[in-house]
């Protein structure tokens, strides 16, 4: 056996050379990646933050809209019986609007 001390014998014998791979390409690092991820989740939270009572009240008016549209009343209801006072004649707010000039 040897009578050197165990540091000594792994000091006199040259470190093996590492040869590393190249780092990644940007787009594939992982730090980046979560920067990017981080970027767009505070650019929804942003957007949804502005335009979100907005876009809620327009889903709102959609559904109420919906709603109208496939609403069908009953068979056995009455709608509507009054006949307009202008019914077979030209309604008043039509006959009331004047002729505009002609175009030179």
């Amino acid at each position: 056996m040897d009578s050197r001390p165990w540091d000594e014998r792994t000091m006199t014998t040259p470190a093996p050379n590492l040869d590393y791979a190249q780092r990644p390409p940007l787009r594939r690092r992982r730090s980046f990646r979560r920067a990017v991820h981080a970027l767009v989740a505070l650019a929804l939270i942003a957007g949804l933050w502005f335009f979100g009572p907005t876009l809620w009240r327009e889903a709102q008016l959609w559904h109420f809209m919906n709603q109208c549209r496939d609403y069908a009343a009953p068979a056995d209801t009455v709608v509507c019986e009054e006949v307009p006072s202008w019914a077979g004649n030209t309604p008043p707010f039509l006959s009331a609007a004047p002729t505009p000039d002609p175009l030179a």
